[in-house]
């Protein structure tokens, strides 16, 4: 399985992209997709592909349906999640 090995920082340039490290883009590549969600934990956006949605998913489906806790996993997965493209600059 292909994952990323570490993290990076980067800044939002004028027209409102971050460049994605060329290692990071291999391992998207293979993913064919990319997913970004604000961190629960930090200030941070939490950024990867389909392996990232997945396991969100799993964790969701480990929750009562009927709980708080799943309606608000749910949301934030489902809601909150957005699927970016990388254009050919990174």
């Amino acid at each position: 399985m292909d994952r990323f090995v570490s993290n990076t920082i980067n800044n939002v340039d004028r027209k409102g992209r971050v460049s994605v490290p060329a290692s990071f883009r291999a391992v998207l590549k293979s993913q064919g997709e990319l997913h970004a969600l604000m961190s629960v934990d930090h200030r941070v956006v939490e950024a990867g592909g389909r392996d990232m949605i997945e396991w969100y998913q799993q964790r969701l489906e480990r929750l009562d349906p009927f709980s708080q806790e799943y309606e608000d996993w749910s949301f934030y997965i489902n809601g909150d999640a957005l699927e970016l493209k990388l254009d050919g600059e990174g």
